[in-house]
């Protein structure tokens, strides 16, 4: 087609095909609005695609626009509908950009009002949760307030209901130990009662008793010491010597008597110091009550002190008085002698004949421990003594009443013939000349050693002995090394020359009884009770040994501390020498000979099981121990004798005090370890006349016992092991054993005792 033509065709007025489309478009647009709209966009293309054709060369051009624009309105989603205008058919159709746009708005529109309802929705929910979360927090707070003041009461009732109850406790238990004290000291009460109306009782019959010997010794005193006035004459002497040797013989007697009654008194005042003593030390609330039994007991020797002083002096005075009569009476002083030693009768012959019916009687009332004279007994002249029963009084009817609880009656001959006291009572002779059984004959010599120390001490007289008790006994060797240890921490003064343990036990005797002549007795006492025990105790065994100084002194020490090693275990039969299996005594040699190797142990072991017949327990064990010691060959000291030896010293085979103590620090780095070895040098060393060093051999003693000492804690807590591992089923030592023997000291005891 021509331009012209396509001019004029356009451009005529009835016939122009852009009026028609012009027309269309302002038809649509008018419908539609001036909105996007899917029909406005069809007829848009659909006049595109009508006009296009008709563009020439342009077509291609506009094609290609056309396409690029139809992709740019319409996306890849079809839609089926009725085609509007130019569309009559139902056509899949494609959705344009801005209906799935407005689509996708409209959906997000609903979805963003709906979840702007369900933020209201939330918002209200939330304000009225956080509503009751302030109301619940309100509340929380109101009641952990109300927990804490519940708690803060419950907390002060509970410690008021503790403090009531701990106070009821207190007053049920001071209500309890009230009533305790208060029926205990009712019945001291009643008890130092009766013991006082017994005491009383027995007072006022020794009074009168006393009274017969009073009137006595007055008129002794009278007769010795007659009243004379310037104008009298000197009386003449006496006719009769034989009568006033007769006499002067029953006043001697008479005193003796008086002497014996208070040697008894003093030996019953000492066996109840002991008791009281024993009960009561170390228990720090009877300390008191101690002390004024040691001043009593204290106040009392001294009064018995006094009045046998006084007899003695008034009974030496009377042998004097009769040794100067007989002189005198006699024409040859030798046969004067000699009839004094062997005296004939002061009485004559009739007197004498009569003599023979004369009786002096005595009773007991705690079944013949002690006797007394009976009341009705008088001085006759004729017999020469105190009689009950005499025929000088034939024309007197004689009655005798028997005394309450009267248990023996004695009856003696009057004393006719003077009795020479040529008697020597020192206490030597009378321990040589005791019988001894034929045993062994150490301990025999150990004993004579241990009198003549004694000796060297004192030479007072024991007329008198009393029989110790071996409870006694232990308690005195107890306190004894209380003494001796509690003195080890001090340090040792030159100034003093060291004691041999005779000579400290000795002066702790006197200072136990507060007097050096009841500490002397005592002393006596204790020596005549360990000569009759020891066999039956190994510790006083060893103490008597020691004592003797066949011993070392510190050997007693060291068996303290074996004694409480044994203790410490529950001990069994030792098993045959052949089974393999470790006996108890091997473990509690492991734990005290720790240097021991197991071969040693093991022939250790074998020798014990030979010595002790297969019996193994604490008495055994140191019985075994005592017989190495003996001979030099307990196994600690051998160890101790050869470390000693490889130590370089000035002195061969021996050390002095320095060099021992040097010894001692280096083997035992302890502090102060010095001072006890120094200590029990110059113990040792105060045996040893004029010398000032030590043998190496025996300072292997003291050497053995610090290094036990020092492992005291450790040996103690590895024998407690054994016990769990061996368990209950084992058998301990025999009861029968333990009751037949006395008690076995332990270091132990004396520590507590040294601690209380």
């Amino acid at each position: 087609m021509a331009a012209g033509s396509s001019v004029q065709v356009i451009g005529a007025p009835g016939h122009s095909p852009v009026l028609k489309y012009e027309l269309q478009l302002a038809e649509i647009k008018k419908e539609y609005g001036k909105g996007a709209s899917i029909e406005r966009i069809d007829l848009t293309f659909f006049i595109l695609d009508e006009l296009i054709p008709q563009l020439g060369v342009y077509q291609r051009v506009m094609n290609m626009i056309r396409q690029e624009l139809f992709c740019a309105v319409y996306n890849d989603q079809y839609t089926a509908g009725v085609g509007k205008g130019r569309r009559s058919s139902v056509e899949p159709v494609r959705v344009p950009y801005f209906i799935s746009t407005k689509k996708i708005m409209n959906e997000r529109d609903k979805q963003v009002s709906k979840y702007k309802d369900q933020i209201d929705s939330l918002k209200e929910q939330l304000y009225n949760c956080e509503a009751d979360l302030e109301k619940a927090s309100s509340a929380l707070e109101s009641s952990k307030h109300s927990v804490k003041e519940y708690e803060s009461k419950v907390q002060f009732l509970t410690q008021s209901l503790q403090k009531v109850t701990e106070e009821r406790n207190d007053l049920q238990l001071l209500a309890t130990h009230h009533d305790a004290v208060v029926l205990h000291l009712t019945e001291e009460a009643e008890k130092r009662a009766n013991a006082l109306q017994e005491h009383i009782d027995y007072l006022e019959y020794e009074v009168k008793e006393l009274e017969t010997y009073k009137a006595t010794h007055q008129n002794l005193q009278k007769a010795f010491n007659p009243k004379r006035t310037a104008m009298s004459e000197p009386e003449p002497p006496p006719a009769n010597d034989n009568g006033v040797m007769a006499k002067l013989d029953r006043n001697e007697a008479q005193t003796s008597v008086l002497v014996n009654q208070l040697l008894v008194i003093q030996n019953k005042l000492i066996d109840q110091y002991e008791v009281d003593v024993m009960s009561l030390f170390g228990k720090n609330k009877e300390r008191n009550k101690l002390k004024l039994i040691k001043d009593k007991f204290k106040t009392n020797i001294d009064l018995i002190e006094t009045e046998l002083s006084l007899l003695k002096s008034h009974q030496s005075g009377v042998s004097n008085r009769s040794e100067c009569v007989s002189a005198l009476s006699s024409d040859q002083s030798h046969q004067a002698i000699i009839e004094r030693n062997h005296p004939a009768s002061p009485l004559v012959s009739q007197e004498q004949l009569l003599n023979k019916y004369s009786a002096m009687m005595y009773f007991s009332s705690d079944s013949g421990a002690s006797y007394y004279p009976l009341k009705e007994s008088k001085d006759c002249l004729s017999c020469g003594d105190k009689v009950v029963i005499c025929p000088h009084w034939s024309d007197v009817e004689l009655i005798i009443q028997l005394p309450i609880n009267c248990t023996h009656l004695k009856i003696n001959r009057p004393l006719i013939n003077r009795q020479a006291q040529s008697t020597d009572t020192s206490l030597i002779k009378q321990k040589t000349v005791k019988e001894t059984k034929p045993t062994e004959s150490i301990m025999e010599t150990d004993f004579d050693r241990i009198w003549l120390k004694f000796k060297s001490f004192s030479s007072l007289s024991r007329p008198l002995s009393r029989d110790m008790t071996p409870e006694t006994v232990n308690f005195i060797v107890k306190m004894f090394y209380v003494s001796q240890l509690k003195t080890d921490a001090t340090p040792p003064t030159h100034a003093i020359t060291p004691q041999s343990l005779f000579g400290s036990f000795y002066q702790f005797m006197k200072s136990l009884y507060y007097t050096s002549n009841v500490g002397t007795i005592a002393t006596h006492d204790f020596l005549n009770k360990l000569q009759e025990i020891y066999k039956e105790n190994i510790v006083l065994h060893v103490f008597s040994h020691v004592l003797a100084g066949s011993l070392e002194p510190v050997v007693f020490r060291y068996f303290l501390l074996l004694s409480e090693f044994l203790s410490a275990v529950n001990w069994r039969q030792q098993p045959d020498a052949s089974s393999n299996d470790s006996s108890t005594f091997m473990e509690w040699c492991k734990c005290v000979y720790s240097f021991m190797d197991e071969e040693s142990l093991e022939q250790y072991s074998i020798e014990f099981t030979g010595h002790s017949s297969n019996n193994c327990n604490t008495l055994t064990i140191l019985n075994y121990i005592l017989w190495l010691i003996m001979r030099n060959k307990e196994p600690l000291i051998n160890q101790m004798e050869t470390h000693l030896s490889e130590v370089k010293t000035v002195h061969s085979n021996g050390m002095n005090e320095n060099e021992f103590a040097e010894f001692c620090l280096s083997l035992f780095p302890i502090q102060s370890i010095d001072l006890l070895a120094i200590r029990l040098y110059n113990q040792a060393l105060s045996q040893t006349k004029g010398k000032d060093i030590l043998p190496i051999n025996r300072l292997a003693y003291i050497s053995s016992y610090i290094s036990l000492l020092l492992s005291f804690t450790d040996i103690k807590d590895k024998l407690k092991l054994i016990n769990e591992i061996e368990g209950e089923d084992i058998i301990t030592e025999m009861e029968e054993t333990k009751g037949a023997e006395y008690e076995i000291l332990k270091f132990s005891d004396v520590q507590q005792l040294i601690r209380s």
